[in-house]
């Protein structure tokens, strides 16, 4: 399934998150892109479901909680409005139905009926605070400062803050939507104030403010081995959408010199900045889905969130970046790190669309048939009101979403914004967002999802030691091909005999009935799921599959014979998939891995080769109870070799760098030499460094 392109595509539509949200930042070459995405389809694949299940509950039951603690809230307030809303229709006619005096007042004299046009209702509101200056029942004579406010000259963001749809017009339960926005203790007033004027300048500070915490995590000198994720992190897409969105937000004509409006501004900003950190920390910071996102953020517009709300993931990702100087932190969590500002996006992207007149994709895969077509009327109607979309964003919300459509299809690096020498607003006061020496130590790791990489992974360990098990031969209540074998994949050149993916060990788990064979391996590479079948014409051939972790497999037809030395082998001549041309022979036997290393590859049946090898064997097995220090001198000098060696093959052949020191004839044959002499889990966990050594050594990061 995992090899053809069309059906790796299938996969990827099917996640509805599109080719980018496998990469961190895309290659440009469309193949390499569409490798990587596929051996991350295939790893999530392959992951064990009670795992991830593991990982992912305690997330899943802070999800809930938010969402039973936002449902309450709504519950509340909705039994609450819903009786004063009884009352009304029982006293009088529609105005009644507008819970704020100051509204239902307005709406009365101009007997409008359940909508009217967004122009007029902003006009009219104007004339009836400003023209006539008279107190209202909700206002005090300290609030008439926020008067000059509400003028023509601002009826384009009193607009936008009301008719919450985007249609022009303005309904009463946008009306009753605007007003229970509004925080305790504030007249109507000063709420259409702030919107008129103190949420642009919100904004424009919420810009530098994210500029100023991007410059920070670029200043950090990281651990080696963690330079690559920072680089990978900061040239990610979402980095570009930001810089989009920055760029996009129009400057202040003027700044605000009010005092009141300032303490408005400033009030407001903390406490919806206190409400998103909440939501952030009770989700652990990690967005998962689109959908997350308005858990975070709750109802209303994207845009009104959307700068603090990436502010505030920012400055959580700092304090990872602030621990990857002292920590090693693992590749999966710059990858969701990323992947959560994505899903920010995605909501945006959603936003515009809904504003252009289309479904937005996060919606449309849920909505029913009959839900589909309703939201598709409302959006044609909402499409005939809007004739020119970039013409309405470059007014809308201030200019935030100009640029974000369409969303360029390459970067433009000299007008990129977020660069320290680019700075918006030259002599203005830049807001600091670094820490203390004495801040960053109290900085906890729970912070991250998947804690540090300080010590050496013992799970690669762990799991062969619970997978493999040489004593598990020949099972009694099971079929006889079940439990451990061991052995080699070997291949015949005109000069050597070797091992081609090194020593492997197998463990048979199930034989069903039928003949069908299912198992886990192990080689320096990494892990194998072991499929395949008994033929039904012979019992004593077989044919077995060993797909590899990045979806690469070997495949091969294997007879039975009884050996002259051992229990039960396996071998016959098979060929590698994807075109390599040379003739193999799989060899396989109950012995362990560690037998297998005193094992001459060419087997011999001389007695004196068989001394050699039971010598080797019992010497080997000595060392490694007593754990002599010749012994661990010698796997350390073992392991260096083979680090120093592989790093050198990889970059060229899995990485795709040129080598300044491409191995030699000698050198290429001895690696094949160790991969065949080394245990398949010390060489797995070997093999596990090598990316990070790669990116340390031959990635020179600017």
């Amino acid at each position: 399934m995992f090899k053809r392109r069309k059906h790796v595509q299938v996969l990827i539509e099917i996640s509805g998150e599109g080719l980018g949200a496998f990469h961190v930042r895309r290659t440009g070459d469309d193949d390499k892109d569409f490798e990587t995405a596929r051996k991350k389809l295939l790893q999530d694949f392959s992951e064990d479901l009670d795992q991830a299940f593991n990982r992912n509950l305690s997330f899943f039951e802070r999800k809930m909680d938010m969402q039973c603690k936002q449902m309450q809230n709504i519950i509340e307030e909705s039994l609450h409005n819903e009786g004063l809303l009884i009352l009304s229709v029982l006293k009088a006619g529609i105005h009644d139905r507008i819970i704020d005096p100051d509204m239902k007042c307005l709406w009365k004299e101009n007997e409008w009926k359940g909508s009217v046009k967004a122009r007029h209702f902003v006009l009219a509101l104007q004339d009836f605070y400003i023209e006539r200056q008279y107190p209202s029942p909700t206002n005090s004579p300290d609030d008439r400062w926020a008067l000059k406010y509400i003028k023509v000259s601002r009826l384009q963001p009193i607009l936008e803050a009301i008719d919450d749809d985007g249609t022009g017009f303005i309904s009463i339960k946008e009306v009753n939507t605007f007003v229970g926005f509004k925080p305790d203790g504030w007249s109507l007033p000063v709420w259409i104030a702030y919107w008129a004027a103190g949420w642009h300048a919100d904004m424009v500070h919420y810009k530098r403010k994210i500029h100023a915490v991007i410059r920070e995590i670029s200043a950090q000198k990281t651990l080696p081995i963690n330079r690559y994720s920072l680089d990978e992190y900061l040239h990610s897409e979402p980095f570009s959408r930001i810089d989009i969105l920055l760029r996009s937000l129009h400057p202040l004509e003027s700044s605000i010199d009010d005092p009141k409006m300032k303490r408005v501004i400033d009030a407001f900003s903390s406490e919806e900045e206190r409400r998103l950190e909440e939501n952030l920390e009770g989700i652990a910071y990690d967005i998962d889905s689109p959908g997350t996102v308005v858990l975070v953020t709750g109802p209303g517009r994207i845009e009104r969130f959307i700068l603090p709300l990436i502010y505030l993931m920012l400055k959580r990702h700092l304090e990872v970046f602030y621990l990857a100087q002292a920590h090693v932190i693992h590749d999966e969590e710059f990858w969701d790190l990323s992947a959560s500002l994505r899903n920010v996006f995605t909501m945006l992207d959603d936003r515009i669309k809904s504003l252009e007149g289309k479904l937005p994709h996060s919606i449309s895969t849920f909505l029913s048939t009959k839900l589909r077509l309703t939201f598709l009327f409302y959006l044609a109607i909402l499409k005939q009101t809007i004739s020119d979309v970039s013409g309405k964003l470059s007014s809308f919300a201030f200019g935030l979403l100009q640029l974000s459509y369409p969303v360029p299809a390459t970067r433009c690096p000299k007008e990129n914004s977020l660069r320290p020498w680019n700075e918006e607003g030259r002599g203005i006061e830049i807001p600091v967002e670094g820490m203390s020496a004495e801040q960053i130590k109290e900085i906890p790791l729970k912070i991250l999802k998947y804690g540090s990489k300080n010590t050496l992974e013992s799970q690669i360990y762990d799991y062969s030691l619970s997978t493999f098990n040489p004593s598990d031969r020949r099972p009694k209540s099971r079929h006889p091909l079940s439990g451990y074998w061991a052995g080699h994949l070997l291949t015949q050149d005109p000069d050597e005999l070797f091992s081609a993916e090194g020593l492997f060990q197998i463990s048979i788990t199930d034989v069903d009935q039928n003949g069908k064979i299912s198992g886990k391996a192990e080689a320096y590479h990494g892990l194998m799921t072991v499929s395949g079948h008994i033929s039904r014409e012979s019992s004593r051939s077989l044919s077995l599959q060993f797909l590899f972790e990045d979806g690469t497999n070997i495949d091969g037809k294997f007879s039975f014979k009884k050996s002259l030395d051992s229990d039960d082998d396996v071998s016959e001549e098979g060929d590698i998939v994807h075109g390599h041309g040379s003739t193999q022979t799989f060899v396989f036997s109950r012995q362990s891995a560690f037998t297998w290393l005193s094992l001459p590859l060419a087997q011999t049946k001389t007695a004196r080769g068989r001394w050699v090898f039971v010598i080797g064997a019992v010497l080997n097995r000595v060392k490694r109870k007593r754990l002599t220090w010749s012994y661990i001198k010698a796997r350390m000098a073992e392991r260096r070799r083979f680090l120093e060696l592989m790093v050198r093959r990889e970059a060229d052949f899995e990485f795709n760098l040129t080598a300044s020191d491409p191995l030699s004839y000698e050198e290429g044959k001895e690696l094949r030499l160790l991969t065949a002499k080394i245990h398949p889990t010390d060489a797995r966990f070997y093999y596990s460094f090598i990316p990070s050594l790669i990116n340390t050594n031959f990635v020179t990061h600017l």
